[in-house]
């Protein structure tokens, strides 16, 4: 089931490293925002799942001609696969929490930017 909610890698090789890894990043987050249930399911291992294989083989692949260990390479794959969790479950539980309080993020920004001005009032006298 989880591999279904992950899309296919494209079948071009990536345009270098950086623009391979911004668009495996890019579209990892988009996965994770689309289905965010994914972030409950526990992570137990390396990817063993088809798609997730396939990304990562697409990624590496981007990695070739970089002079890092695979091991480095790797890594980079884990710190990135971390960001993209760490941002869309962030996302999403700012998100609930709005809801419960009934208030939308733009209430939210208007409310910091005042506590902002309020608080740069009364530290300066």
């Amino acid at each position: 089931m989880v591999d279904e909610a992950f899309s296919a890698p494209p079948a071009e090789a990536a345009d270098g490293w950086r623009n391979g890894l911004r668009l495996w990043a890019a579209r990892l987050m988009d996965d994770y925002t689309a289905h965010d249930w994914i972030l409950d399911v526990p992570v137990t291992g390396p990817p063993m799942l088809p798609k997730a294989l396939a990304w990562m083989e697409w990624a590496l692949d981007a990695l070739a001609g970089e002079p890092l260990a695979p091991l480095e390479k790797l890594s980079t794959l884990m710190l990135l696969t971390g960001y993209v969790r760490n941002e869309v479950s962030l996302a999403r539980g700012l998100e609930h929490a709005r809801r419960r309080r009934g208030i939308t993020s733009d209430d939210e920004i208007a409310a910091l930017i005042d506590r902002r001005d309020r608080i740069g009032t009364d530290a300066t006298g």
